[in-house]
């Protein structure tokens, strides 16, 4: 009896056939460790200043939803305090999902390079900081600075859109996605923040 007709061999066939399919349809990564791990650097990165933007603009909307045009010297505190009360927060999240993936105590070591990125998220807050400086200094009014802290908030929540969508070799229509959805997300904010304090 030939492999053709042994109706044991056929099924296995039939079978062995599909994951090679499967196997020659997967995009295959062809990068180093060493640029592997570049990438995570970068993307943790732009994660922090992702969540350092964010906080500002809820800030931001905070004081510009006040019916008083606020005190810039307190305003730089507000903006300062709530940084880094979410570094905080994203600090004391990072360690205990480090924990969890390790399955054991994490290293001092190890928990340092975790949080070695956190600071980025205070560092998103140093253009508002700036603009608050200045109106402190009487050059630009209060609520001016407001606009012009909300105008780069969302300018760098674009700016990370775009460099996301470079990084991961989108097409131009994807870029222009990333970046709507960064604007959105930064508007849609404000917006709300706005509609809560007018309320």
């Amino acid at each position: 009896m030939t492999d053709s007709q042994d109706p044991q061999r056929q099924p296995q066939q039939r079978v062995s056939a599909t994951p090679a399919l499967e196997v020659d349809n997967l995009e295959v990564d062809d990068r180093t460790a060493a640029q592997k791990a570049e990438d995570e650097v970068y993307a943790a990165e732009l994660q922090e200043f992702v969540y350092g933007t964010i906080t500002v603009l809820v800030a931001l909307g905070a004081l510009g939803g006040s019916l008083t045009p606020p005190v810039p010297r307190e305003a730089i505190a507000i903006i300062i305090g709530v940084s880094f009360a979410t570094l905080l927060a994203h600090s004391f999240s990072a360690v205990m999902a480090l924990h969890v993936r390790l399955r054991r105590p994490a290293r001092s070591g190890e928990i340092g390079k975790q949080l070695s990125h956190s600071w980025r998220i205070m560092l998103a807050a140093v253009p508002a900081l700036v603009t608050f400086i200045v109106a402190d200094l009487g050059l630009i009014s209060p609520v001016a600075a407001i606009r012009i802290s909300l105008a780069l908030a969302v300018l760098a929540l674009m700016w990370m859109g775009l460099i996301a969508a470079q990084r991961s070799q989108s097409t131009f229509l994807g870029g222009v996605m990333f970046v709507g959805a960064a604007t959105l997300i930064g508007l849609c904010i404000v917006a709300i923040e706005l509609y809560v304090h007018s309320t």
